[in-house]
This record gives C-alpha cells, sequence and structure tokens, in this order.
C-alpha cells in the first residue's frame, strides 16, 4: 500500500470523525432549551425601585398618526437567536466535512479505476 493511499484513508478518517462531531454539536444546541437563568459570566442587574406614583389623575392623550416603535428584543430573544445560529453553524460545517469526504472517496475510487485501466 502506498503513502498517498495512508493519507487518504486518515484524510478520511479525519473528515468523517469531525463531521460526525460537528453534527452531535448541532444536535445538542437544538435540544437545549437553555437554563432558566442568564448565561454565565453575564451581569445581572437588580430590579429597577418603584418610582413614585402621582396624584394627578391622567390626561386623555388624542391618538396620533405616528408609526409605533419596532420592540427592543429581550435578551431571551438574543440567546434564543445565538442558540439557533451556533446549531446552524455546527450543521453547515458538518455538511461540508461529510461533502470533503465524499471528494476524498471520489478521488480514491477514481485512483483506483485509473490503476485497474493500466493494466
Amino acid at each position: 500500500m502506498k503513502t498517498i493511499d495512508w493519507f487518504g484513508r486518515l484524510l478520511l478518517l479525519g473528515l468523517s470523525s469531525f463531521a460526525t462531531l460537528f453534527l452531535i454539536g448541532a444536535m445538542v444546541q437544538v435540544s437545549n432549551t437553555g437554563t432558566p437563568g442568564p448565561p454565565p459570566g453575564e451581569r445581572v442587574m437588580s430590579s429597577p425601585q418603584a418610582r413614585p406614583v402621582d396624584a394627578a389623575p391622567p390626561r386623555s392623550v388624542p391618538p396620533r398618526a405616528t408609526p409605533t416603535p419596532l420592540p427592543i428584543p429581550t435578551p431571551q430573544d438574543q440567546r434564543e437567536l445565538l442558540r439557533w445560529a451556533e446549531a446552524l453553524t455546527y450543521a453547515v460545517t458538518a455538511l461540508a466535512l461529510f461533502v470533503a469526504a465524499g471528494v476524498v472517496v471520489l478521488l480514491r475510487l477514481t485512483a483506483t479505476l485509473s490503476r485497474i485501466a493500466d493494466r
């Protein structure tokens, strides 16, 4: 067996192993529902203090034709978005590694067929 064959086998083993690990990482990220508290290392702000209540009754304000501002995403929404982005990153990387492993298999197949044709 030639050195290039061993290199091809080692490359195929490495690519498929990493692709499997990245695929497992993607599944873990999708199934992870998160913890109810903040993630480690994030600062927790204390709750705002109660404001004094005005004694005057509220005035009625006529409706305005101005557009309503977009809601500001909460940290929980941002964590959820980051979790899904990380899962998609793992999945796309796994897909790229599986494609690379398939290319290595096709190269080895063509090399074997060319050896057979040269006989």
